[in-house]
């Protein structure tokens, strides 16, 4: 297929003899391929952007948690002029946001666990800070810079001025954190499924030190929107454990 953007030879040596089938765009304006039993990830750079600037964060993230966790191996990186380039292995089966509908509630469980299993990661020698006193000061700055989608505001905030909501922010920042190892966009898509067992993660590129609940919110975002109300409630009482950090990712 034809692409968008020129690639850099070690990448489109490495993709030769692939195929590439386009399959889209995630909130961070990356384009994303299928490559046989690979992905590559193609962004556009930009210094304006202090989250989704390029892809070397994710790129950090992966080869941080090679040996820690189960995510994509990294095959190549590279740049061009104008864009980043990351290719990595695909993980054995599908997202979640795939699965059938009468395999929800037996995945509930399986989910919950992964949640847990990715919290225990020691955070001792970890270098991504994504504590929130580090996130409202990203936030600001992609608000100052006029980078808030305000059309993917959750249901009940569309229509908002993102900048009442960063006011509304500030002053429900949480007294304190719960701090683990958190994914940082624990959504469905993000979670690979073989079967009844999750085979990894992936899109880590804002993984770090976080609040627990970070990624719980999310997550129990994810599946009510894909599963319903009740497999939300489901996936909580699961994992056992709120502060909004659904009106945080607002701005991400």
């Amino acid at each position: 297929m034809s692409l968008l953007f020129e690639l850099p030879s070690e990448i489109e040596e490495l993709l030769r003899e692939r195929s590439l089938v386009r399959i889209g765009i995630g909130e961070s304006g990356a384009a994303v391929y299928r490559c046989d039993d690979a992905y590559l990830k193609a962004q556009r750079r930009n210094p304006r952007d202090v989250v989704y600037g390029g892809l070397r964060p994710e790129l950090e993230r992966l080869q941080w948690l090679a040996d820690r966790c189960i995510v994509p191996t990294v095959l190549a990186f590279a740049q061009s002029e104008s864009h980043d380039f990351l290719v990595t292995r695909a993980l054995a089966g599908d997202n979640a946001a795939n699965v059938a509908p009468d395999r929800i509630p037996a995945l509930i469980d399986v989910i919950a666990e992964a949640c847990r299993a990715l919290h225990t990661t020691p955070i001792d020698a970890c270098p991504f800070d994504e504590t929130a006193a580090t996130l409202i000061k990203q936030a600001e700055a992609r608000l100052a810079a006029g980078l808030i989608d305000t059309g993917d505001f959750d249901q009940h905030r569309q229509g908002r001025d993102p900048h009442d909501l960063f006011v509304e922010l500030r002053a429900r920042r949480p007294p304190r954190e719960d701090l683990v190892f958190t994914h940082g966009d624990l959504c469905l898509p993000n979670l690979i499924l073989d079967g009844d067992r999750v085979t990894g993660y992936v899109d880590v590129g804002r993984a770090g030190i976080a609040d627990r609940w970070r990624d719980l919110a999310l997550c129990a975002r994810s599946i009510c929107s894909n599963w319903g109300s009740t497999s939300a409630h489901a996936f909580i009482d699961a994992y056992g454990a709120g502060h909004d950090w659904q009106l945080l990712d607002e701005f991400f």
